[in-house]
């Protein structure tokens, strides 16, 4: 009996032993993301290329993590590229953070990586941008805002428009009510057209303002009767919505054949 007990107890650890799961390998990190890592420059650039075609949220995580960790200027922005590629919002915390940084090229195509993720509270970010110091950067945001921005936005664009950014008055004529579109037209004849051409055309198409509203732009353009503006008004007309009957319409081609080369 107490041999076959024995036995028993055997048999029973041997089954436990083979029943028992192995431990899996410990796996090594993919190579691009290992050579996020290394010391040789041209290796790290590569590997950010690589993950950049991958597509996936671990890759973005891997280069943001590698981004908040710090990289030389070339490698930052192609880094930056990267995630704007890959469309991963788990790389707005670092992405944000250099919209601040000293060096105006990397604020730049942080911005551009910002807009690409559509970055939650992305419209702060840009309002902010409007007060940097690089033309090239301010310039940006107000584009940026044409299509992110909101009517909350219209006041801190006129400050940036009276500090002399002119391509304010797009975001301001396509975001803008009545009275800010209203207020926007006493721009015109104090800044040169060409930084009024686009914000009056898409006032003018703007079937949510009133129509009074836009026959008296139309006015307001009449009584500055350069050539420039005919020629706007000419090719404007045949753009706007509506029947050909349309009120505003008809407006603008007269207003186009009345004033005089």
């Amino acid at each position: 009996m107490r041999k076959l007990a024995l036995g028993l107890a055997v048999s029973l650890l041997s089954s436990t032993a083979l029943a028992a799961p192995k431990k899996a390998p410990v796996q090594a990190p993919p190579p691009e993301i290992a050579g996020l890592d290394a010391d040789d420059a041209v290796i790290v650039r590569e590997s950010i290329e690589s993950l950049g075609m991958l597509g996936t949220p671990a890759a973005a995580e891997a280069i943001a993590a590698r981004l908040s960790r710090g990289l030389p200027r070339d490698l930052t922005l192609v880094a930056l590229d990267a995630l704007g590629i890959l469309q991963q919002r788990v790389a707005v915390p670092v992405v944000e953070k250099l919209t601040r940084h000293r060096d105006e090229t990397i604020r730049l195509r942080a911005l551009q990586t910002l807009v690409a993720l559509d970055a939650p509270h992305l419209r702060g970010t840009l309002e902010r941008g409007l007060d940097d110091p690089s033309a090239e950067v301010r310039a940006e945001c107000v584009q940026a805002l044409v299509r992110h921005g909101h009517r909350s936005s219209v006041p801190v664009l006129f400050r940036a428009l009276d500090a002399g950014e002119l391509g304010a008055a797009l975001p301001i004529a396509v975001h803008g009510d009545d009275a800010a579109v209203r207020r926007l037209s006493s721009y015109l004849g104090r800044v040169p057209f060409t930084a009024m051409a686009e914000p009056m055309a898409r006032a003018l198409a703007r079937e949510d303002l009133e129509r009074r509203l836009r026959l008296d732009l139309v006015g307001r353009l009449v009584e500055l009767a350069t050539p420039e503006i005919k020629y706007f008004l000419e090719d404007l007309a045949g753009t706007l919505p509506g029947p050909s009957n349309d009120p505003v319409k008809r407006a603008v081609s007269d207003a186009a054949f009345r004033i005089v080369d």
